[in-house]
């Protein structure tokens, strides 16, 4: 029984790695083409397109305000906070771009080498400890350094 769940999350891990590799893929080459040449050059027909603003329909952006999805109160990032992410983001490979987005967990208090080596290549979002992973504070702290 615990090997059929062990072979479900595998299978379920795998697909959504698959996934995310994809989407990262096609969003990368999304970058690279002029907006009316994106998905393919198609354009969106049928009853949704007559719904969505005009931007959208043309390809073009629409604009958000930056205050969007915060708390009242809650600040956003700056425009010069803005920049320098964009500036970084062309430089990561896809492997980075998709493994930013994939957030990891462990069995037993030692990380295992291939996770550091992914941490090490930038190639993770981040890491959650559960129970098993904390001895003391002490050792939470090295295991995050």
């Amino acid at each position: 029984m615990r090997r059929n769940k062990l072979v479900i999350l595998f299978t379920g891990v795998l697909l959504a790695i698959a996934a995310v590799i994809a989407f990262a893929a096609d969003a990368a080459a999304n970058r690279t083409q002029p907006p009316g040449q994106r998905n393919g050059g198609s354009a969106v027909s049928g009853p949704a397109a007559s719904t969505r603003p005009a931007a959208v329909r043309s390809g073009g952006l629409v604009p958000v305000s930056p205050a969007t999805g915060l708390l009242s109160g809650a600040g956003s990032p700056g425009a010069a906070g803005f920049r320098v992410a964009m500036a970084t983001v062309p430089r990561l490979s896809t492997l980075q771009l998709a493994g930013q987005r994939v957030i990891y967990s462990y069995t037993g208090l030692t990380p295992p080498a291939g996770l550091l080596s992914l941490i090490r290549h930038g190639e993770v979002a981040g890491v959650i400890f559960f129970k098993g992973n904390i001895a003391s504070q002490s050792q939470l702290l090295a295991v995050a350094r």
